[in-house]
């Protein structure tokens, strides 16, 4: 099962053991140049926020109406 909480995709295994599950997120960060520099950022600018296609019936694609999942 999949289920989108909190920005996060989570991934349950009911079938293999009650507590099976891994999530995923993706996290805002900025490019730097590979340059030897250090350059005082921080390590993140956050989770991206992750909505359901079917949320944006109106808005979104037809292929992304028939295929369904989520956006940022």
């Amino acid at each position: 099962m999949i289920e989108l909480l909190n920005n996060r995709l989570v991934f349950s295994f009911p079938e293999v053991h009650p507590e099976a599950r891994f999530s995923i997120s993706f996290q805002k960060t900025l490019r730097i140049p590979d340059d030897n520099k250090e350059y005082p950022l921080p390590p993140g600018l956050g989770k991206f926020p992750l909505k359901h296609v079917d949320d944006y019936q109106k808005t979104v694609p037809a292929s992304w109406k028939e295929h369904g999942g989520v956006m940022r």
